[in-house]
């Protein structure tokens, strides 16, 4: 199957100016940072490149200067050796993306505690129900904004 600098170039091929940066650290692991809007097509066109691929998700930040979030998603292909982690930014006014659950199922509870713990929209996820929080109230614990109340 295809390298991770094919796999980008496909990609840019593609996707065109929706693709922002692509940077490779030392451990060879390329980042993609695109549009959301091309989120679900982009994560299938990486997919149909590896032999075998899995998939992974993890909001990893609020970025209160920016006003947004930062969601990578991780694509590693076991058989090919190939590791590409796309990254999408949401801004807190319209926090919403589409679900890749149903296309890599393994996502499914990802994304729900990237919904619980940030309140990102998973548009079209079959099940955003509470894995870690049932019957919490009040604003999403991982958004650098909530306040933890102690009594002293």
């Amino acid at each position: 199957m295809a390298t991770n600098d094919e796999i980008v170039q496909v990609l840019k091929d593609k996707f065109g100016d929706n693709i922002k940066e692509v940077v490779t650290d030392d451990f060879k692991h390329t980042y993609v940072t695109i549009s959301r809007d091309i989120l679900k097509d982009a994560a299938k066109t990486i997919a149909e490149n590896m032999e075998k691929p899995l998939a992974e998700m993890v909001a990893v930040s609020d970025f209160a200067e920016k006003q947004e979030f930062e969601l990578v998603y991780t694509f590693w292909d076991y058989v090919g050796k190939n590791l590409i982690h796309l990254k999408v930014y949401v801004p807190y006014s319209d926090p919403v993306v589409p679900s890749l659950a149903l296309d890599f199922p393994a996502l499914d509870w990802y994304e729900r505690e990237g919904h619980e713990m940030f309140g990102v929209n998973f548009e079209g996820h079959p099940n955003l129900a509470p894995l870690l929080l049932e019957g919490f109230e009040g604003e999403y614990p991982m958004r650098k904004s909530f306040k933890l109340e102690r009594n002293r």
